[in-house]
């Protein structure tokens, strides 16, 4: 709330939830905050009994099964959003190809359900269509890479914790349960084993140790038809890198993300890189933000910046453009965007921010495992 006053300001009322009792930033009179569990369908109901109208619920809860939050939410007058793939109820499962498949669920509703809506998932692929439109190849066939390189640290080492931008769980999960997922050929392939694979991704020529992850935003882009191979490359700064390569409960203990009382440092990448299998053009994006400055301006970090922010890029759709109208399930993916909308994407990124800038110059590409 603390990013998104002016955008959350153009709604009658802010309803927030917590299971814990918590004192969040609030929004004057017109925000109410209730203390409760939205897996209850009674506390549920009587969430929306508070509401008056058109209602946009923004659910951003992790290990929740979305699916069926949604199948409810289907029977009022409300749209959804949320940032990440879907549990499984009755389920303990880390597989990306069986969670996503679950999470993409159709759900008919006289209202907007945007899934999976963030940096990444959700903005990257945005961008990856972006300049796929840039290419002007109308037959053309694309490889996309997603690359993240998180270089946060505290800026007073303190004690023995590891600070992380994002949740320690699932975060846990995507590097040491979640096998490798990519696309080939225009088809999943996700490894047996768990755990992500090893490969060494190259920035600015330094050589970082990184993981091919299982994500939802590779699913995603996988499923169109002009995409071949999608593929996400992610690393941290050496010493959660180190923490990732223990055991789960091991890596859990000492990872956190860090209060707002704590001093940030380092860079938060993320860059999208398109290749063209026709042409054998290639081009690079990159959104990168200082997890120092944005520290001192807000309070967070870098990583929650950028979700952030790319949730009021979709809140900010819903609300003040004709999407808000069009009764469709979508991810960034297949989000049906006209000629005419490119132009008010790009305005509304601009307003929030959110500064995609040519990324040749990090000479991004990846290495064997050595």
């Amino acid at each position: 709330m603390r990013l998104g006053r002016k955008e959350l300001g153009g709604f009658e009322r802010i309803l927030t939830v917590d299971r814990r009792q918590v004192d969040p930033v609030g929004m004057g009179g017109s925000h109410i905050h209730l203390q409760g569990d939205v897996n209850d369908t009674r506390f549920l109901t009587h969430l929306l009994r508070k509401t008056d109208g058109r209602t946009l619920f923004v659910n951003v809860c992790s290990d929740l099964d979305n699916v069926r939050l949604r199948r409810f939410l289907a029977g009022y007058d409300v749209a959804y959003l949320d940032s990440c793939a879907s549990a499984i109820s009755g389920m303990d499962e880390y597989r990306f190809s069986r969670m996503m498949p679950h999470t993409m669920s159709l759900v008919e509703s006289a209202y907007p359900h945007w899934i999976c809506w963030g940096i990444n998932p959700g903005l990257v692929e945005i961008i990856a269509r972006k300049i796929i439109r840039d290419f002007h190849e109308p037959d053309g066939i694309y490889d996309v890479s997603i690359f993240e390189y998180d270089q946060l640290v505290k800026a007073d080492k303190g004690n023995d914790t590891i600070a992380v931008g994002w949740c320690v769980g699932a975060l846990v999960e995507e590097v040491m349960l979640s096998p490798t997922l990519q696309f080939v050929a225009g088809r999943p392939q996700e490894k047996r084993r768990t755990g992500a694979d090893r490969i060494i991704a190259v920035w600015e020529e330094e050589p970082i140790e990184a993981r091919i992850v299982g994500h939802e935003d590779i699913w995603n882009l996988g499923r169109l038809p002009n995409v071949n191979d999608a593929r996400f490359i992610y690393a941290l700064q050496p010493e959660v890198m180190r923490a990732l390569v223990t055991n789960p409960e091991g890596a859990s203990a000492r990872l956190k993300v860090m209060g707002e009382n704590v001093p940030l440092a380092g860079l938060e990448r993320v860059a999208v890189q398109v290749k063209s299998r026709v042409s054998e053009k290639m081009r690079t994006l990159v959104w990168e933000v200082d997890h120092a400055e944005i520290w001192k301006k807000y309070r967070v970090n870098g990583v929650q910046f950028q979700t952030c922010k790319s949730l009021l890029l979709a809140l900010v759709l819903l609300q003040h453009t004709h999407y808000g109208t069009r009764a469709v399930n979508c991810c960034g993916s297949d989000l049906p965007i006209k000629e005419e909308d490119w132009n008010t994407l790009y305005a509304i990124m601009d307003s929030l921010g959110i500064f995609w800038k040519e990324g040749e110059y990090l000479g991004l590409h990846t290495r064997e495992w050595e």
